[in-house]
Parts: C-alpha cells; structure tokens; sequence
C-alpha cells in the first residue's frame, strides 16, 4: 500500500484521472445518442418495449435528470438517422480521446513515461482498445443481466420467492456476478495497456481490487443520485456533477490500482517494476573518478517494511497510553466542574433555598 500511494503521488496521477475524466465525461453524450439512434430503430415499430425503456429510464435516473433523458430518447428517436451518425462520429473522437489519455497515463504509472509511438498506430491500437472495451463491457452487463435473471426465474421456479432473505441472496448473486466480468474487464486493461507483455494472471489481483472497488463507486453513485433527485435546486446540476465526480473518482481508483499492481513484487522479481521518470532519457556519462578518490556510500534508504512498523508500533503506543490519559483528563475536569458548582451555590443563597438576609 506504501509503494502503491508513494508511485501515485510521485507521478501525478490526479492530473492524469482529469485528463481521463474530461474526455470520459465528453465521451458520454455521444454514446447517449448513439445509443438512442440504435433504440429508435429497433423500438419504432414496438411502442410497448419502448414505453418498458422508459419505465426503466425513470426507475433508475429519478428526477429531473430522467425527464430529460426521456425527452431526449423521444426527440433521438425522430431522428434517428442524423442522431446516429452524429453520435457514432462523436464517440470515435472522444472514444480515442479518451483511450489515449489512459493509455499514457497507465504507461506513465509504470514505466515512467509513455511509449513513443506514431499517429496511426497509436490511434489503430486506441480503436482496437476502445471496440474490445466496448465488446467487454456489454458482455460483462449481458452476463449479470442474464445470471440475475436466471436466478430469479429458478427461485420462482422452486416456490422460494416468499422465503426470508432470498431478495438479498440473488441481489448478492448479481453483485458478485457484476465483479466477476468487471475482473475480466479491468485484467484485460491492465495486461494489454501497461506496455509490458505480461499475462493476464499476472494482473488478476489488481483486476480483483479494481472490480470490488467499482462496484463499491456504483452503489454510493446510485445513493447519490437518489439523494439529489428529490431536491428542487439539486436536481438540475446535481446529478451532472455526481456522474462527472463519479468518473473522477473512478478514474482516480482505476489508477491507483494500476500503481499498486505495478508494484507488486512478482513484477519486481521479474524486472517489470515500475521504471523512474528519466528511464526513457539517454544515460548521462558516468563522471570520471580518480584512483584515489574515494567513492561515498550510498545513503541507506527507508524501506517501506521500516516505515509501516513504525506506524503499527505508533498506534500501539497511542492506544496504550492515550486511553489512560483521556481517564485522568476526564476526572479532574469532572472534579473541576463539581468544585465549580459547589463554589457557584454557596456564594448564591437563593441555589440553596436560603433567604438573602438569612
């Protein structure tokens, strides 16, 4: 965990999560119309699917976010044709956008500085990146879709829908289902964008830490909108800003699990271990040294073994003494303030019931 923090304050990595979060929040808006243009070709001539999607978008997008989002279907849905192609060219360009920004900012995190490369084959790879991300996410929400609902059907199927707890088993069911094609999803991230040709395994329990984590971020997302939806002046920017806080946060976690499975040590091992900033800079010339100059020692560095047992045996310590020291504060402030109210009754006659002239 030392490592992982020390690499990603060391390399900026809040400045690369902007970068990633503008274009991911610019990518967005065409997707949302693409994704129209798609609904109203297929929902054209079924006016009881598309009332269904509406349903749906107002369930999950409460508020005044939802109208919206449902005006705009309708208008998409008019004109679908010049929507769609509007939208697919618009998501090529931030799609690419946005691939390239991670990209570099994973080979920053792990090699120091990104690759150089040339302007087609760089943007060649981002598509290819972008298609197999789009391909894997819709896989990832088509096997929660249907695992969720074949759970569902088999506990009807079986009469244990008025079971105690079997809401909260299949929606478990779903949660670790949604980690388990996230886990996919985000190994295949980091295997194929770190610019290292390292395996899938390798980087399955950063793609674990990744999944949890995201999952965690979609459930506080869907608290927050619930939250803003029923208030009049949050309603309108409120849920703008919790999806874009949302990217960033994301963004942010995803980079910091790249940094964390940069360092761990199977990498090290291997010579796979993060690079420093000027690894790609050409070798300076070693100084010249006379014979009888003396080399000086190396200063020992502080390993972070070191340094987190010092911060265990400083918490040790604190919650040794600390509680003894809150007892004694505790008690003589106590003392203090009843020596304080008896001295406050006895200069005041009427605190005791006594008359003024006695």
């Amino acid at each position: 965990m030392i490592r992982a923090i020390t690499l990603y304050t060391e390399r900026n990595a809040d400045v690369l999560a902007g970068s990633i979060t503008y274009f991911g929040f610019l990518a967005l808006f065409p997707l949302l119309l693409l994704a129209a243009s798609v609904f109203g070709f297929v929902l054209t001539d079924r006016p009881e699917l598309l009332a269904d999607v509406i349903a749906q978008i107002v369930e999950y997008i409460p508020g005044a976010a939802g109208d919206q989002l449902v005006e705009a279907l309708n208008a998409a849905i008019e004109s679908r044709n010049a929507v769609g192609i509007v939208g697919l060219l618009g998501l090529i360009y931030a799609g690419l956008r946005w691939i390239n920004k991670l990209r570099l900012a994973f080979q920053t995190l792990w090699q120091g500085k990104p690759e150089a490369g040339s302007f087609l084959k760089d943007n060649a790879r981002d598509l290819l990146t972008l298609v197999g991300l789009g391909g894997g996410l819709v896989a990832s929400l088509v096997i929660t879709a249907v695992g969720t609902a074949a759970a569902s059907y088999l506990v009807g199927l079986a009469g244990l829908s008025e079971v105690p707890g079997i809401t909260l088993i299949t929606g478990a069911a779903a949660i670790v289902l949604a980690i388990g094609g996230s886990t996919l999803v985000f190994a295949w991230l980091l295997g194929s964008l770190s610019g290292h040709d390292i395996t899938f395994r390798s980087v399955l329990p950063g793609a674990v830490l990744a999944a949890v984590g995201f999952e965690i971020l979609k459930l506080v997302g869907g608290f927050y909108l619930s939250l803003v939806s029923n208030s009049v002046s949050a309603g309108v920017f409120g849920s703008v800003v919790g999806i874009l806080l949302f990217i960033y946060l994301a963004c942010r976690f995803l980079l910091f699990c790249v940094a964390w499975t940069a360092t761990l040590p199977r990498f090290a091992r291997l010579g796979l271990g993060p690079a420093p900033e000027n690894s790609l800079a050409q070798p300076a010339a070693a100084p010249s040294i006379e014979p009888t100059q003396r080399v000086p020692d190396p200063e020992p560095a502080i390993s972070p073994t070191a340094v987190a047992a010092g911060l265990v045996a400083t918490g040790v310590v604190a919650g040794a003494v600390g509680p003894a020291i809150l007892r004694r504060w505790w008690r003589r402030d106590q003392s203090g303030r009843r020596e304080q109210s008896g001295a406050v009754r006895r200069s005041d006659p009427e605190a005791v019931g006594v008359p003024e002239h006695g």
